[in-house]
């Protein structure tokens, strides 16, 4: 009777009747309930139906009573590693191999679990020794891929993706193929792997429409990029990710203005955040005024990225006798800025593995008295962290010139220029504190070399800002500085062949030969800044201002010509070129900014002269001053707390 209804319980549950299954094997386990076998096949289904203590349990005990048996200790394996305990899991799968060194589904398994405790070349080779044993497994060759392209290894990466889909193509492959391709900047072939992906699963697709924006806004393809977002969205109403990917978009996309993202903005916050509110709880930190206070900063980006020229010399600065520095770090490839930063911090605290619900009650448990989101809506943010509310007072700083919509966030940090006038009244969820005077302060991080002897040849403009800031009518206002500026030339950044050619286009209707136009791709840092050594003047993109980009043009000796906008974001230039007290390069109008390209492009002596002390005249001025920012925050810190226990 008993292997009537394994058997049975077998059948249905190969078919997916997971209930029907269910209710057998535990018939079985009620008769006998030390069967093995139907304790490690009810075991998977409650794998399968995310009752992970449960599967635990049992096939644990399976495998205890038949302790022969590799696939008990591979499903083992797995129950393990679904739960995050990857080194226990790792054990399972080698007794697994130990029994039966020929099981290639173990090879993989372990494979998986070395990838995600870091041991890259440990997995490498287990992907290796369950292709040896079964050639045709292309869920081995997709892994390797994975762990391939954890390692930045591209090319490898490409090859096993493709390999794999020679195989068995599948969605999930060929959304691999596209983001290795993506971020090794191969941005057009990336565009095509999503779309070959989605024609595979278009309706489970919602991560691969997110991939596919990725990669249509690198391509400077806004408009696009938003759709692909949406789509995303539709498909999975609770994909917050997507959902902030439109968000970063707007505020790209010339349409916007402060009201239109600022609805986009509200929208996440009720879909994603609202809910979150009825569950927090009052916040207990003793409220005394002038004690030390317990400052936490929450970032993926930590690392060598462009925050990190803003961030550390703020962490570097900070006075430890009235803060406590605490640093939240979701960093997925740390390096020796991650490395600097932590030796900055009072503590820091690896929280890459936490979901934001754990995040938060860390926090929370660590009487954190101020935090500080460094994120907003870029990639990998934490902005669920901040809607459990797990500190008295929120903050965010720095990501973009602009609002998270969150209600749960109290402040923001601007400067007196980087706002709208009135008129144009700015639409923020948070109360803006006014740093004087300037919103960020700029380290280069490290000391390249000046070139302080200008190239010789026709004047060369340039823009190296992130390609999905290259709208049309940038790129027209551009082309009427180009034809201003007889035989003068233009050095941009953009990664697509699809985008370039596009550029070509338009610049051609306006009345400039392509022969004019210069490319570069996306660089290591060293070689990206060397690229201002032939930048003569770099001209400022809009709606959304360079930040980075120009404090590393003027850092490299290259004059900035800015347009001023309507929202903050299309203020940055006015705010940092007026703290170097180089306000007049800022143009209110674009006949303005042509003008004053021309005018600057006119004057080789000028120009000269800028490219030899403009790196002195920054040091110099406030926006390197990171003793006296770092007090302006500290000081806005000690009011924001006042008010609070005031309360």
């Amino acid at each position: 009777m008993i292997q009537q209804w394994l058997e049975s319980a077998r059948q249905h549950h190969q078919a997916g009747r997971l209930d029907q299954a269910q209710n057998l094997y535990r018939q079985i386990l009620a008769h006998q309930s030390d069967h093995p076998e139907a304790l490690h096949l009810s075991g998977l289904i409650a794998l399968q139906t995310g009752r992970l203590d449960e599967a635990l349990g049992l096939v644990r005990k399976a495998a205890s009573l038949d302790p022969k048996r590799a696939d008990y200790h591979c499903n083992l394996g797995l129950v393990l590693a679904a739960m995050n305990l990857h080194e226990q899991a790792i054990a399972a799968y080698r007794q697994a191999l130990a029994l039966r060194p020929d099981y290639p589904q173990a090879y993989n398994n372990l494979g998986n679990s070395l990838r995600h405790s870091g041991q890259f070349d440990q997995a490498i080779e287990a992907f290796g020794r369950a292709l040896l044993l079964r050639p045709d497994y292309f869920e081995a060759q997709n892994n390797l891929g994975n762990v391939l392209a954890a390692q930045r290894q591209w090319d490898q990466a490409i090859e096993a993706f493709r390999r794999a889909l020679a195989l068995h193509p599948t969605p999930e492959i060929y959304n691999n193929l596209g983001t290795a391709l993506k971020d090794s900047g191969q941005i057009d072939p990336a565009i095509e792997a999503f779309g070959q992906a989605l024609a595979l699963g278009p309706d489970s697709a919602a991560d691969i429409y997110l991939a596919l924006g990725n990669a249509l806004k690198d391509a400077g393809q806004i408009d696009p990029a938003i759709a692909a977002y949406r789509q995303a969205v539709r498909i999975k109403p609770d994909s917050s990710a997507a959902h902030s990917n439109i968000i970063c978009s707007v505020y790209f996309h010339p349409d916007y203005d402060s009201a239109a993202i600022f609805q986009e903005l509200r929208q996440w916050d009720r879909q994603h955040a609202q809910g979150l509110r009825a569950s927090i709880k009052p916040h207990e930190n003793d409220r005394t005024p002038d004690r030390r206070l317990r400052i936490g900063y929450v970032s993926p980006d930590f690392r060598a990225q462009a925050e990190a020229h803003f961030v550390a010399p703020l962490l570097q600065s900070h006075d430890h006798r009235q803060f406590e520095i605490h640093c939240y770090a979701s960093v997925k490839n740390p390096d020796a800025v991650t490395d600097q930063m932590r030796g900055f911090a009072d503590a820091w605290h690896d929280v890459l593995a936490l979901s934001d619900a754990d995040l938060a009650g860390r926090i929370r448990d660590d009487r954190i008295d101020i935090l500080l989101d460094l994120t907003m809506h870029m990639c990998d943010n934490r902005l669920l962290t901040f809607a459990r509310k797990p500190a008295p007072i929120q903050v965010t700083w720095l990501a973009y010139p602009g609002s998270t919509g969150l209600q749960t966030m109290d402040y923001r940090f601007t400067d007196p220029l980087l706002e709208p006038p009135a008129g144009n009244t700015p639409f923020y969820s948070e109360q803006s504190i006014v740093l004087r005077p300037c919103w960020c302060c700029y380290s280069p991080l490290h000391d390249l070399p000046l070139q302080s002897v200008r190239q010789p040849g026709p004047i060369r403009f340039g823009s190296l800002n992130n390609p999905c800031k290259l709208n049309d009518g940038v790129l027209r206002l551009w082309a009427q500085v180009l034809q201003s500026v007889p035989e003068s030339r233009l050095i941009l950044l953009a990664n697509a062949q699809s985008q370039q050619q596009h550029i070509r286009d338009l610049m051609h209707e306006h009345g400039v030969d392509a022969g004019r136009l210069e490319f570069v791709s996306r660089l290591r840092r060293d070689d990206y800044l060397k690229t201002y050594d032939r930048i003569d003047i770099a001209i400022d993109p809009l709606p959304y201002n360079g930040i980075t980009t120009t404090c590393d043009a003027l850092w490299m000796g290259a004059a900035v010509v800015s347009l001023t906008g309507v929202t903050a974001a299309g203020r940055a230039g006015l705010s940092l070129l007026s703290t170097v007290g180089l306000s007049e390069w800022v143009a209110e109008h674009p006949q303005d900014f042509v003008r004053l390209a021309r005018d600057l492009a006119g004057d080789a002596p000028r120009l000269a002269e800028l490219r030899r002390s403009l790196r002195d005249r920054m040091v110099a001025s406030p926006l390197m001053d990171a003793a006296a920012f770092a007090a302006a925050v500290e000081a806005a810190y000690r009011r924001m707390w006042r008010q609070w226990c005031a309360v």
